[in-house]
């Protein structure tokens, strides 16, 4: 699976545009440290959704399930 940091470049190439904000669940793969300082880097905005909060949760699955399918 790709990582976001391989994501970025590709998404901003195709799409001509920045990536401002990065809104995730609670789960361990981005809850980081070097997650944090590269959106800290590049100036995006890292939005997580409140833990057992379902409504909040199925949505940032969703749109990360579309993205990469």
């Amino acid at each position: 699976m790709i990582g976001f940091c391989e994501f970025k470049p590709m998404v901003e190439t195709q799409t001509e545009r920045k990536i401002k904000i990065l809104r995730t669940d609670n789960g361990l793969e981005f809850v980081n440290k070097r997650l944090d300082e590269f959106l800290r880097k590049y100036g995006i905005v890292h939005q997580r959704s409140v833990e057992y909060l379902h409504e909040q949760n199925g949505v940032a699955e969703r749109i990360f399930r579309t993205l990469f399918d």
